[in-house]
């Protein structure tokens, strides 16, 4: 007999999860090449400086760079909503994020150690943008995390001011966390990310 009850206690508990708000993250991280030329490292290092990606905010060129966005979608409790009640049931939050990185075209004309200082290099640049693949993923896993616990609202608009408040404050604090992890490694030299 017990062992009944504490079944049905169990299903009855568990009844209200299927309710519950529950949201998922689509990422989408891409990979693109900007293709430099030189005989050594020296001509590279120029083509970089002259071709590289542009930061826009900082009006300067860069050897490599993550550009990343996120865009959210959601619904709301229908049944809920006829009664003046406002829900989160289910979000998605997408994440796009484009990596951009040198291509030397011509490396087998260069002599093997240039080669390998190459390799070393495009090695460290990738692990520097790979921190702020990092970040970015981390930004759409917190507003997730956030949207998960949004409460019920009196209305539509209400409801639609607390997400873009929550996101809005995610957004700052990551984008941050971006300006911040290029400020303390120097934008990937402090990680071997150097070429002379």
């Amino acid at each position: 007999m017990m062992r009944w009850l504490l079944a049905i206690l169990l299903l009855v508990n568990a009844a209200p999860a299927a309710d519950e708000p529950r949201g998922r993250i689509e990422s989408v991280i891409a990979t693109e090449d900007y293709v430099v030329r030189g005989r050594n490292v020296r001509e590279v290092r120029k083509a970089m400086n002259e071709q590289g990606p542009r930061n826009g905010k900082l009006n300067r060129r860069f050897d490599a760079r993550t550009d990343w966005e996120i865009n959210w979608k959601y619904q709301y409790d229908g049944a809920l909503a006829k009664q003046g009640v406002f829900r989160l049931t289910k979000w998605q939050i997408d994440l796009k994020v484009n990596v951009i990185m040198p291509k030397w075209e011509n490396a087998a004309e260069a002599l093997p150690f240039e080669r390998r200082a190459w390799q070393v290099y495009l090695a460290r640049l990738k692990l520097h943008e790979d921190g702020h693949v990092k970040i970015a993923e981390r930004t759409a896993v917190a507003l997730n995390e956030s949207l998960n616990t949004i409460g019920f609202y009196t209305s539509k608009g209400k409801l639609e001011a607390a997400i873009k408040e929550r996101a809005d404050k995610i957004l700052r604090k990551y984008s941050g966390q971006h300006i911040d992890y290029d400020r303390r490694t120097q934008h990937g030299k402090t990680q071997g990310a150097r070429l002379p």
